[in-house]
């Protein structure tokens, strides 16, 4: 355990530190745009441009198929357990998240579900939503979006997909603070990938059609997710955007 503390006080210094950094190079043109969700920090758009082609071209090849064949013949019933089993599983990880933002209730919530909806259906189903126990998101990224982290540099990841450097490094503090991660390794690494192919299942159609009638696929992801991240730090902000979440999970 005092590994992990050390990890987490360690990784929160060089945060820290390349946020003052980030800070002083970033060149803020418009507040306005920045509040409103419409300015992304983006000084590696060629690189990031590049990364996205090449992510589309495997998800064309590789990834589609298998979503395609994934919702032909699972039932939607079936599909909806799979996606509620893992979301399941980022229970105990928000109960940490929580505790770091303070929040005792919603952290004594996460923990709640996580133990309902394990004990009666190995969390398969919601059971928990029946008690009064609301979904809820947190992660780490989000507990340094709150303590007032800049986002830093827009970036898209092989494979993965968009990112920041604040959510980037908020990730790696999620594997390294994550119950389950502790317990397992081993499972939690394939959890995480089958949790991806899941949400990636989920919003297939909504990326379908970003692809087909977006004039930019880059500048639409890229807003999609900056503002997606914005509302989730700010419950309040852009909470009623019309956009899917794409790669947000």
């Amino acid at each position: 355990m005092f590994n992990y503390i050390k990890v987490i006080i360690l990784n929160t210094i060089f945060i820290f530190s390349i946020n003052l950094y980030i800070s002083a190079a970033e060149i803020i043109i418009n507040d306005d745009k920045i509040s409103e969700g419409k300015y992304v920090y983006d000084p590696y758009e060629g690189i990031n441009r590049a990364v996205l082609s090449f992510n589309m071209a495997i998800d064309d090849i590789a990834i589609q198929p298998v979503i395609s064949a994934y919702k032909v013949i699972t039932p939607d019933i079936a599909e909806k357990g799979i996606s509620n089993f893992f979301y399941n599983l980022k229970e105990p990880l928000k109960t940490i998240t929580f505790l770091f933002q303070g929040d005792i209730k919603n952290s004594m919530n996460s923990m709640g579900r996580f133990i309902v909806n394990t004990t009666t259906t190995l969390g398969l189903y919601d059971t928990s939503k029946h008690l009064g126990l609301k979904k809820n998101k947190s992660d780490m990224g989000i507990v340094l979006g709150k303590a007032g982290i800049n986002s830093g540099p827009y970036l898209i990841i092989p494979i993965i997909g968009p990112t920041n450097f604040r959510d980037l490094t908020g990730k790696v503090l999620d594997f390294s603070i994550n119950p389950i991660n502790i317990i397992d390794t081993g499972s939690f690494v394939n959890s995480t990938i089958a949790s991806t192919l899941s949400v990636r299942a989920e919003y297939d159609s909504e990326l379908n059609d970003l692809k087909l009638n977006s004039n930019d696929l880059y500048d639409s992801l890229k807003l999609i997710y900056h503002q997606r991240r914005m509302g989730d730090i700010n419950t309040e902000h852009l909470k009623d955007l019309p956009v899917p979440e794409i790669y947000i999970d």
